[in-house]
């Protein structure tokens, strides 16, 4: 199998499978408080419960359902829909191996694509990014770590996440990042949102294929003045009736 399909088999895997043991233990809690409603007088408080086990439940079983195709059916990844087959996948990996302007754990900045290091799928060209933003994650107002966010014309979200200690590599990062991406709104902002808004499209239904010029061969058939037979050019005689051809008309 393509290096690429493997990839994204393996990774949608590793999201599979926690998807897949949390939605079974919310199952198992929201039938347990089904079973409580019938015995307990704080129905109010299990009903909340029960609401939000339900809506979790809902959530992590979508999830279950989509990883789960891109395991079994790796080919259905948006990637393929943007950049073309898995064949193409593999090129444009190359062009970045060759072309790497910046790289860390996380992510590599090339000429023209910025890519996740380790997920194939998560490839977006320069051009495509519509949005780019820092958001800063908090617990009890002490910041826990960052995150880059990228936003492509498709309307797929892709982030990054650093250390709360490299606040200003997260910074320079944008910069270079937005120094690349020529479509794109910088900033978490209601300007950023309308922008995206206004120019995002819909993703391809079939994988996208890159198209080649071809000179296209016109084919003339020539026939015998005489006996309409098929004849080569400039044969000097027709070879069904041996009518001369004057090929000076």
């Amino acid at each position: 199998m393509n290096k690429v399909l493997l990839n994204i088999r393996k990774n949608n895997l590793l999201y599979f499978i926690p998807n897949l043991l949390f939605s079974i233990i919310c199952s198992l809690i929201l039938f347990l408080l089904s079973y409580m409603i019938n015995k307990e007088e704080k129905i109010i408080w299990l009903l909340l419960l029960l609401s939000f086990f339900a809506y979790t439940t809902f959530i992590l079983l979508k999830n279950v359902l989509y990883y789960g195709k891109l395991v079994i059916f790796p080919k259905e990844a948006p990637v393929f829909k943007k950049y073309g087959s898995p064949e193409e996948i593999t090129k444009i990996l190359d062009e970045i191996d060759n072309t790497i302007e910046y790289e860390d754990k996380h992510l590599i900045i090339s000429k023209n694509y910025i890519s996740d290091k380790c997920d194939y799928s998560k490839i977006i060209h320069c051009d495509d990014i519509l949005g780019i933003h820092k958001l800063i994650h908090k617990t009890n107002f002490v910041t826990d770590y960052y995150q880059i966010v990228l936003i492509d014309k498709y309307g797929e979200e892709i982030t990054y996440k650093y250390k709360r200690s490299l606040e200003e590599k997260v910074n320079n990062l944008l910069i270079k990042i937005a120094s690349k991406c020529k479509n794109a709104e910088l900033g978490y902002t209601s300007k950023e949102r309308e922008y995206i808004k206004k120019n995002i499209v819909p993703l391809p239904t079939k994988v996208k294929e890159r198209t080649t010029k071809k000179t296209k061969k016109v084919l003339v058939e020539y026939k015998c003045p005489s006996c309409k037979k098929t004849i080569n050019y400039k044969d000097k005689y027709c070879k069904e009736c041996g009518f001369k051809i004057d090929w000076s008309k």
